[in-house]
């Protein structure tokens, strides 16, 4: 039971406390702050970005759904995970390994793509043609990773000066470089079914 000084701002179930705490955030802003919230930055839950927008706080003005770049890197992880949980005891193409085991997809090498597609989509943010730069640098990472010396795909990898592909850092300097830490072809070629699926969503 509350006290008689409980302070209690909602009442209802957990899941519509968020929808809630922005409809009031939003409702407020011109009488307390003299601002419009033309924004809204969301960690990938819709119902609150809906329930304000059914609102419309400010008449015809509408509202921007943003997504948190933070957010969004760590659902490619998620699924990822799943995926490798989902096929911890079938064994892949190559019938030897499953896509769990040692030297497929690990935690650090799913850890490593996810960052690798946080900054695939940071870094292109500002360019004129941000939507095909972003997917472009999604796909160079996959590739990087996911190849050997004898199949090379570095086509999409940056080549300026201070790129983070070291096979072609190695090119401008004339060094060998000899691949590693690559994901191999059966793990490859699983993952890149989760790439797609989240690219186009």
């Amino acid at each position: 039971m509350h006290n008689e000084n409980c302070k209690a701002n909602h009442f209802g179930n957990s899941g519509s406390m968020e929808a809630s705490g922005a409809i009031k955030i939003f409702q407020f802003s011109e009488s307390l702050h003299g601002l419009q919230y033309t924004k809204f930055l969301g960690d990938g839950d819709a119902r609150a970005y809906k329930a304000v927008n059914e609102m419309q706080p400010y008449g015809d003005t509408s509202i921007e759904k943003l997504e948190c770049v933070g957010y969004v890197k760590k659902r490619m992880g998620t699924r990822l995970r799943n995926l490798k949980l989902k096929m911890k005891r079938k064994k892949l193409s190559d019938k030897k390994k499953t896509l769990d085991d040692h030297g497929r997809l690990a935690d650090a090498e799913i850890d490593k793509l996810q960052r690798y597609y946080g900054l695939a989509i940071r870094n292109n943010t500002d360019s004129i043609n941000s939507i095909n730069s972003i997917k472009r640098a999604i796909w160079a990472t996959y590739f990087h990773k996911a190849f050997i010396d004898a199949y090379l795909q570095h086509d999409l990898c940056p080549t300026n000066e201070d790129t983070w592909c070291e096979y072609d850092r190695a090119i401008t300097t004339s060094e060998v470089y000899k691949h590693k830490n690559t994901l191999p072809s059966e793990a490859s070629i699983t993952s890149n079914m989760c790439v797609q699926e989240i690219i186009n969503n």
